[in-house]
C-alpha cells in the first residue's frame, strides 16, 4: 500500500513537472510562483506585478505559472518550497535562481533582471 502511493505521488509530481515545462515553449523564461490566497504577501506581491509599471514590463518577459501552495502539495514538495511567497526562474528549462518570501517591487524587479 505504501509503495503504490510513493509511485502515485511520483507520477503526479512528473505529470505537474511536464507540465510546468511545457509552458517554456512561449518564452525563453519561465517564472514560477508559489503563493495561496491567504497569504498577505502574495497578494500584494501579486498585485505590484500589475500595477507597477517597471514590474509589469519585466513580468512580460515570462511565462508565468502560479502554484496554490495548499492544492498543490505534489509540486510544493518536488520544489522543496518551505515558505510562501516563492518566486522561482527556469531558462531554457532549468532553474536559474529562486527567491524568497517579498519586500517590495523594487525588490523583486532586481530578482527578475
Amino acid at each position: 500500500m505504501r509503495n503504490s502511493l510513493a509511485s502515485i505521488l511520483i507520477v503526479s509530481f512528473l505529470i505537474s513537472c511536464a507540465t510546468v515545462f511545457a509552458f517554456d515553449a512561449n518564452k525563453d523564461k519561465t517564472l514560477i510562483i508559489f503563493s495561496a490566497d491567504w497569504c498577505k504577501y502574495c497578494q500584494l506581491a501579486k498585485k505590484d506585478m500589475q500595477n507597477d509599471t517597471k514590474l509589469a514590463e519585466e513580468i512580460k518577459k515570462f511565462s508565468i505559472i502560479d502554484i496554490d501552495f495548499d492544492v498543490d502539495k505534489d509540486i510544493v514538495d518536488g520544489y522543496n518550497i518551505k515558505s510562501i511567497p516563492a518566486f522561482v526562474v527556469f531558462e531554457n528549462g532549468k532553474e536559474i535562481k529562486r527567491k524568497i518570501g517579498y519586500k517590495n517591487s523594487n525588490d523583486l524587479l532586481k530578482f527578475l533582471n
